[in-house]
């Protein structure tokens, strides 16, 4: 017979059970699930697996949406990495910071490198380094999203 003061529930499955409650709850706080962006006088809310990649032009972080449409934010790239889920979200190098699913293809290019084509289409060449790229490589295909981005 179980004393009225325990739950029917064995011991190591609630404890269990409030581990992954607690992990669920730090983990919704630990990243940005949204950003406000200004469009004119409206301040509008764009879910993070709207974001195609950010990208820093002079001095400026952009938002690229997947539709191709751009907002200006008040971020920098840096800042961003803390904010943003690393399963989701790659540092390319100092100017982009790109959604997996955005990622079109990698193209070889010089001594190791390879360029990456994002859609929407970015308004540069986008080359990822030859330290980085192995790391891109396991990143895009699942293999390395707990490892520290250099």
């Amino acid at each position: 017979m179980i004393p009225k003061h325990q739950s029917e529930e064995p011991q190591f499955l609630r404890v269990v059970h409030s581990s992954n409650q607690s992990i669920v709850a730090e983990n919704t706080n630990l990243y940005k699930s949204r950003f406000l962006v200004k469009s004119g006088e409206l301040l509008i809310p764009v879910a993070i697996e709207d974001i195609a990649y950010f990208c820093a032009y002079d001095k400026w972080t952009y938002l690229v949406k997947k539709s191709g449409k751009r907002f200006l934010i008040d971020e920098k790239l840096k800042t961003l990495e803390e904010q943003i889920d690393p399963f989701m979200f790659f540092r390319l190098n100092r100017r982009f910071f790109v959604n997996v699913e955005a990622i079109r293809s990698l193209c070889p290019h010089l001594k190791g490198q390879v360029s990456v084509k994002v859609a929407p289409d970015a308004k540069e060449k986008i080359v990822v380094s030859r330290k980085k790229t192995s790391l891109l490589k396991l990143w895009i295909t699942g293999e390395a999203c707990l490892l520290p981005q250099a």
